[in-house]
């Protein structure tokens, strides 16, 4: 029984570390593409260096609530998937 928690934790854990990982990723790689708009690299948006394609990327990078929260709504779906893995390795 205790073999099977600590594999839970275990498993938990790195799909948490995993996901959290791909939402940093993402982060920076939306902040990257507005970035990229800025052609004179003062930190701001010049109305020649705004268009439509930089107010997309602008509204992915401010509309960041879900990932600012997913340390937090991240832990539910670890745990699901790390029960999903013990019981797969249960069978």
């Amino acid at each position: 029984m205790k073999h099977k928690i600590s594999k839970f934790l275990i498993n938990s854990f790195i799909v948490y570390v995993l996901l959290n990982i791909t939402v940093v990723l993402l982060d920076k790689k939306y902040e990257y593409q507005l970035k990229s708009f800025d052609k004179n690299n003062d930190g701001f948006f010049q109305s020649s260096e705004i268009n439509e394609d930089q107010k997309a990327a602008m509204k992915k990078v401010t509309n960041d609530t879900a990932r600012n929260l997913a340390p937090f709504t991240l832990i539910p779906f670890s745990l699901l998937i790390g029960s999903l893995t013990i019981l797969k390795i249960k069978k």
